[in-house]
């Protein structure tokens, strides 16, 4: 469920719960795995003033989920051109945990999208990943029908 705060769409709320379900039952009811359901709040802004570029955007967002809690926070600065725009983004991710496989940690990212193609870069240098030997890079590629 999400909610728009303001009539310009510049202050947004929402909550989520995923992963709702009855047991997976394999051969018999003992064995049944319960679903792992999470509650997610996030909340977005994205500030609108006379004083700036049209073509530029700003969004920030945040996000809190249980079961370990998680806070995820972060930003993006967007410019459109025409019918192409360039995107930078940035993030952090703070997970309490007593083990130690706790994600915390920094995420960069870059996007480009013209028409129907997009194509966007990102790092995670969270302590989770970079524990596996070098952050993770991830590369995708989206074409719109």
């Amino acid at each position: 469920v999400q909610y728009r705060v303001t009539n310009d769409s510049s202050r947004d709320v929402g909550i989520l719960v995923s992963n709702l379900g009855p047991s997976l039952q394999v051969h018999d009811k003992p064995q049944a795995d319960p679903q792992p359901a999470r509650l997610h709040f996030g909340a977005g802004f994205t500030p609108h003033t006379k004083d700036i570029d049209p073509n530029l955007r700003v969004h920030f967002v945040a996000e809190v989920m249980g079961s370990p809690v998680e806070l995820h926070v972060g930003g993006e600065v967007g410019y459109s051109a025409g019918e192409t725009s360039l995107y930078a983004r940035s993030g952090y991710v703070k997970q309490q945990s007593q083990d130690a496989e706790s994600a915390t940690g920094p995420s960069l990212g870059i996007g480009l999208a013209n028409k129907r193609v997009r194509i966007d870069f990102a790092r995670v240098f969270e302590s989770f990943s970079t524990g596996l030997g070098k952050p993770p890079t991830y590369i995708s590629i989206r074409i719109g029908m």
